[in-house]
């Protein structure tokens, strides 16, 4: 995992807020949440946790623990 860079935030799960102290990105992607008369679209993170579990939260969501010089020594 030399090239993730490692992330924290938040994110909804069943409604609830949760955090994630460290987590590392793999990919930026697109969400969707339906509005009473159209759809909206927004940026989300593919983030996975130590434990394994994949998690999307939105981009404005999250914050990069590591500096891109550092991933490139």
């Amino acid at each position: 995992m030399d090239s993730i860079r490692r992330c924290k935030g938040t994110y909804f799960e069943k409604g609830r807020k949760l955090s994630f102290e460290v987590g590392y990105f793999l990919s930026w992607g697109m969400d969707f949440e339906e509005l009473a008369e159209s759809v909206g679209h927004f940026p989300v993170a593919i983030v996975e946790l130590p434990i394994g579990k994949v998690i999307t939260p939105s981009a404005v969501d999250i914050t990069f623990i590591d500096k891109i010089s550092e991933m490139d020594s």
